[in-house]
């Protein structure tokens, strides 16, 4: 499996106790969740530049409605015959399983200044919500995380443990998700709900959102990403240096 736990490190520094709310950013629920869209387009999205249309997959590009909805990137996907099986929505919504109440991360990054300040977002202090968002999706579909720029956390222990390096000063993480349970998602949620406006605002390309899609599901992967900031230091459970 891939990086279920950010295997990247992120910058250290000290971080606010304090978090905002995002009303764009907060986990949809089942009340207030949008399906994905069924309708197709012929042509390009609106907004789609040249470049980021060039980046689709062959197939991608030849798929019907392929460049700005969920279910014709999915229907591209099975068309390329890259996946290891079929793959549908219900397979994405699948993985997007409830915020346990604790969630881990190996971590390079002092275990003391964690405890005090808590885990650093590597998020710039100029980049919007969307643009965030958008990384998420692309560390979804690296192999090789996102250099520390989009911390991960997993619900497994055994899992994020298998991360740590003995000897260059790593640290064991656990956090309490539910001093903010919303602002906490998984990414197939943020693929659900967030990847086709993503898209047409061109923060994001088509063949990225497809990769993602083919890794989290062919992969299972189970990645957790707090989508507010820094975690603040009230909901760290325990760092541990290792």
């Amino acid at each position: 499996m891939g990086n279920c736990i950010s295997n990247d490190g992120t910058h250290s520094g000290r971080v606010s106790g304090d978090y905002q709310e995002s009303h764009e950013l907060t986990r949809p629920t089942r009340s207030d969740a949008r399906r994905p869209s069924r309708r197709t387009t012929a042509g390009p999205v609106a907004g789609l530049d040249a470049r980021s249309r060039a980046a689709l997959p062959p197939r991608l590009r030849a798929a019907e409605g392929g460049h700005g909805t969920l279910h014709g990137w999915i229907e591209a996907i099975n068309h390329s015959a890259r996946s290891a099986r079929p793959i549908s929505v219900a397979d994405i919504q699948s993985r997007d399983v409830p915020i346990p109440p604790t969630v881990y991360r190996a971590a390079r990054d002092d275990a003391d200044d964690i405890a005090e300040n808590g885990v650093p977002s590597g998020r710039s202090p100029h980049q919007t919500d969307d643009q965030y968002l958008a990384d998420i999706i692309r560390h979804t579909a690296s192999t090789g995380g996102s250099g520390g720029r989009v911390p991960s956390f997993s619900a497994n222990q055994a899992t994020s443990l298998r991360f740590l390096r003995p000897g260059i000063g790593m640290s064991f993480v656990t956090v309490d998700t539910t001093r903010d349970p919303r602002g906490f998602r998984t990414a197939a949620n943020i693929l659900l709900h967030d990847a086709e406006r993503l898209v047409q605002q061109g923060l994001v390309s088509p063949g990225t959102v497809a990769r993602a899609i083919e890794k989290l599901v062919d992969e299972n992967e189970s990645e957790v990403f707090y989508v507010r900031g820094n975690v603040p230091h009230s909901m760290i459970q325990s760092a541990l240096a290792r």
